[in-house]
């Protein structure tokens, strides 16, 4: 990485002029030509957002830019009514599938099969 710079002094200030060159195109500089009214509304809105210009323009146009990836909804399972059954509790349906099939494997080993 290289990077030249320059100061300047004029009175009591000091003008520093910076333009680094950096490899892959990290760094660039772009000059922009923005209406005034919009220029009004970035800086209005960057400092309600306590956030320097640069990198609040920044983050809205890479926000704005990037494709807009959709949330999936949460899943609701839908429930019915099984009605009323004497006798038979639903909340513990695996003990009775397992007594059914209790009953089931003895009537089987009964005939004889």
């Amino acid at each position: 990485m290289t990077s030249k710079w320059s100061a300047t002094t004029i009175g009591f200030i000091i003008i520093l002029d910076i333009s680094a060159i950096e490899y892959y195109d990290v760094c660039m500089r772009t000059t922009l030509n923005i209406n005034d009214d919009l220029m009004l509304l970035l800086k209005e809105k960057s400092q309600a957002v306590n956030q320097n210009l640069t990198s609040f323009v920044n983050d809205l146009l890479r926000s704005s830019l990037m494709p807009i990836v959709e949330k999936n909804e949460t899943f609701h399972q839908k429930s019915y009514s099984l009605g009323e059954h004497p006798g038979i509790n639903f909340h513990k349906a695996l003990n009775l599938a397992a007594e059914l099939e209790t009953e089931y494997s003895i009537r089987k080993m009964e005939i004889g099969k």
